[in-house]
């Protein structure tokens, strides 16, 4: 997966709300993503809200992390464990699922590579 200043699931929703996943010290290995598809995600939360405590749930939901100031860096094991438990569901858009796909991807990219992710909401 191409993981380069990816916008392949933010072309053609130039101008509305956007997610973008970058490491902390390279802006060029990002991936950009219309915040649609973070929120059919995010509409689809397995679980009860006592398993929103962490990760992009508990953000999305507490309005906190880079919902909170547009910008933060995220810890990544939270993130990934947290996204992990979608990976069954059926989202309302067809794109979505490979867009969660990317997210894990570049999730373990960074892990695996000892880099700092950071997610900016704009």
């Amino acid at each position: 997966m191409d993981i380069l200043n990816n916008n392949t699931f933010y072309n053609g929703y130039e101008g509305e709300p956007e997610v973008t996943f970058q490491l902390v010290n390279d802006n060029n290995t990002s991936i950009h993503l219309w915040t649609g598809y973070i929120d059919d995600i995010m509409n689809h939360q397995p679980g009860t809200e006592e398993d929103y405590k962490y990760g992009l749930s508990h953000d999305w939901n507490t309005l906190e992390g880079p919902y909170s100031n547009n910008k933060s860096v995220i810890d990544i094991d939270d993130y990934y464990k947290d996204l992990e438990r979608f990976k069954y569901i059926t989202f309302e858009y067809e794109e979505t699922k490979k867009a969660y796909e990317l997210i894990l991807f570049f999730l373990k990219y960074a892990k695996d590579n000892n880099q700092q992710v950071e997610v900016v909401v704009e």
